[in-house]
């Protein structure tokens, strides 16, 4: 029904672009990677604000009217994306981790 994404450490955000690609309302961390990425799309949280981030899903869980205008913004967002970048993106990801040692995280 909803993708509830308070990241507090985000390099791209795949999982907004999934999000809008499949039609599902974000509700996410205000970090300058999700905001760039999500745009209008979203319905930005402060990450550490649990109350904040529960008040958030609320709203879009019962508002259709505010859910229906993060999908079709979604939407938008995803044509502008594009899985091209969403690929490349992946790409990126699976290389870094791969230099990493093995058993070791950021």
């Amino acid at each position: 029904a909803l993708l509830a994404y308070p990241s507090l450490d985000e390099g791209y955000g795949l999982p907004l672009a999934e999000a809008f690609e499949a039609g599902v309302p974000v509700v996410a961390s205000a970090i300058a990677p999700l905001r760039e990425l999500g745009g209008d799309a979203v319905l930005y949280v402060d990450p550490l604000a649990v109350d904040a981030i529960a008040d958030a899903v609320a709203q879009v869980w019962t508002d259709p009217v505010a859910a229906g205008a993060l999908v079709a913004a979604g939407h938008g967002r995803a044509r502008h994306l594009g899985w091209d970048t969403v690929g490349r993106a992946y790409r990126a990801l699976y290389r870094e981790v791969a230099q990493r040692p093995c058993g070791v995280t950021r």
